[in-house]
């Protein structure tokens, strides 16, 4: 109909005014697709609302209480069926007569025409933008731009069957494919220009900044994206520093580990001599630390090689044995070492000494 007037459920209406009434955001750009208008009855005032409630227990009394449905597609086929033989045929209580005719007669040339095409729903969220720029809606995350929405503010989402539209401040700022549930959308050009460099999940893209610095670079980037998970080591494609291009990443020694300590570690190769990688690391502390102690300022990676300290344990794991237990084996008549020379104690000898005395031999 172009007038309809609705009762204040909540999937319609905000909350019942009788002044100014405030329809969801669902609710109206549904009313505004089909084309009528919804105006909302008052709260208390039962003579506002058409006859029509009494329908639904109607319904549910005589049409489902003891009918037994094979299927879903059974139950819709019977459902026409029992309306226009059975409930569009009875005289009703108020009007005395029949609701077929009075829709045939009155009300059917009131209604707008059908396009033939279902109506796709949509929901309206509230989120948070995250700090990495995204926001979380449906169990999966959609990037928001930094420029028109910064990180820590709330965007409304609109969601349907097919996009998902991000708006701020009831402006439309962005707009998504829908992904399933685990699923990521997020666009480079929604990150700042200072970290899009290294927040962009595109191995693609380092790939091919990679093959134009020289045929050994673009042979170590092909080597370090392939394989089935590739977003693993984007942090290892990307350049140490924001400002040094490809030139300023080599390959490590495997001779030369870092020492312990708070160090930064970083890979260096002339830009002239791209053809071959060079070895040594360049060790720079961090800022507000001392630097190596004395002990690893005294032995540097090329006077000492690394070598890892072996471990102090007496107990051997090879033969679950204990030098107390060799000892008593080799003739101390099963006594522990440090008894032996205890006042008081059956020495090595067999003796029992006495305090004051000492140990013969």
């Amino acid at each position: 109909p172009k007038y309809l007037v609705i009762d204040n459920f909540p999937a319609a209406v905000m909350g019942p005014d009788s002044l100014h009434p405030r329809l969801t955001r669902g609710f109206l750009e549904y009313a505004q697709h089909r084309g009528f208008f919804a105006d909302p009855a008052r709260a208390r005032h039962p003579k506002d609302k058409p006859k029509v409630e009494r329908s639904v227990p109607y319904a549910r009394e005589r049409f489902f209480k003891g009918a037994t449905f094979d299927s879903l597609a059974h139950l819709r086929s019977e459902a026409p069926r029992w309306c226009l033989e059975v409930a569009g045929r009875r005289i009703h209580g108020t009007n005395r007569r029949q609701p077929l005719v009075v829709f045939q007669e009155e009300e059917r040339h009131a209604l707008l025409p059908w396009n033939g095409e279902p109506y796709d729903i949509a929901h309206w969220r509230t989120h948070k933008v995250h700090p990495d720029h995204h926001i979380q809606c449906q169990q999966a995350l959609y990037s928001v731009p930094s420029i028109a929405c910064p990180p820590g503010q709330e965007v409304e989402v609109r969601l349907d069957s097919k996009l998902v539209r991000i708006y701020h401040k009831d402006q439309l700022i962005k707009v998504h494919q829908r992904q399933p549930k685990g699923g990521r959308s997020t666009d480079p050009a929604d990150y700042p220009a200072v970290v899009s460099r290294y927040t962009t999940r595109v191995p693609d893209q380092i790939i091919s900044e990679a093959a134009q610095m020289g045929p050994s670079v673009d042979r170590f980037a092909q080597r370090l994206f392939e394989g089935p998970l590739p977003w693993s080591r984007i942090r290892q494609g990307h350049p140490p520093q924001a400002d040094a291009g490809w030139g300023s990443a080599t390959l490590p020694s495997a001779s030369t580990p870092p020492v312990n300590g708070p160090w930064r570690w970083t890979l260096s190769m002339s830009p002239a001599s791209n053809e071959s990688w060079s070895r040594p690391w360049n060790r720079t502390p961090l800022p507000n630390h001392p630097g190596p102690g004395p002990r690893q300022a005294a032995a540097s990676p090329a006077q000492a090689p690394y070598s890892p300290r072996p471990k102090e344990n007496s107990y051997d794991q090879r033969n679950r044995t204990h030098p107390a237990a060799e000892a008593a084996q080799a003739g101390q008549h099963g006594s522990h070492p440090a008894r032996a020379h205890r006042p008081g104690t059956t020495g090595a000898t067999g003796l029992r000494l006495l305090p004051g005395d000492h140990p013969p031999g």
